[in-house]
């Protein structure tokens, strides 16, 4: 079950300010963990470096650098799959199979809106301040099973080069259980592709941001100042 009025758990569900301030931070978290992964932060340098031949190995492709930041990027792209759904009235929690096992199998290959969940549990709106969904789960939907259902992907406003891309940024997370001595190397077509997917996930958060921003009076001009 889902605790409506828990900060980390059901306020996202909720139609006021708490929903707004919640989904602004969220934005903003996601913003700071994706642009500080070497691989984004530094990507445009690397590019600078293969026009040149030559390659900064020991400050842009370390090992542990490289899988932190796939670490980084898929959890920071994973939150913005999640405000993306949220802002389109959808839910990100896994639904309970043995609560709802209709909109359970519906769910692993479609969003699935809140309103749907509140007519399934007879919930009106306003939700009520003591709601409890009981038909989901405090654990979110996992970036997996967005990146293999089209009509999830449908939302994400990405490229199908990006979406290609993130999946192979997401299967390199296996490296970490059998570490080859090529493991993390960055090739001048891969780093072409993280300079893309930055310039396009930094605009849709920034944008993001902003439009939750606004709605807590705060301006993009503000944000970047603070991020930038």
């Amino acid at each position: 079950m889902l605790s409506k009025n828990k900060y980390d758990e059901g306020y996202c569900y909720l139609q006021n300010d708490f929903r707004e301030d919640l989904l602004f931070n969220i934005s903003q978290n996601t913003y700071e963990i994706f642009t500080s992964a070497d691989k984004i932060k530094f990507a445009n340098d690397i590019n600078k470096n293969f026009s040149k031949g030559e390659l900064d190995w020991d400050k842009h492709l370390n090992l542990e650098k490289s899988f932190i930041g796939s670490i980084k990027i898929i959890s920071a792209i994973e939150n913005y799959f999640k405000l993306i759904l949220l802002k389109n009235n959808y839910i990100i929690h896994d639904i309970i199979k043995e609560k709802a096992e209709i909109l359970f199998n519906r769910q692993k290959k479609e969003p699935i809106s809140l309103q749907q969940i509140l007519d399934f549990e007879n919930i009106l709106q306003p939700i009520p301040n003591d709601a409890t969904f009981i038909t989901l789960t405090n654990k979110t939907i996992s970036i997996t099973k967005i990146l293999n259902s089209p009509k999830y992907l449908n939302l994400m406003s990405l490229s199908n080069a990006n979406i290609k891309f993130i999946k192979q940024i997401n299967d390199e997370r296996n490296f970490l259980h059998y570490v080859t001595k090529t493991a993390g190397v960055i090739s001048n077509e891969s780093n072409l592709h993280y300079i893309e997917l930055k310039e396009n996930i930094v605009n849709e958060l920034i944008k993001l941001n902003t439009f939750y921003g606004q709605k807590m009076k705060i301006s993009e001009k503000a944000f970047l100042k603070n991020r930038l």
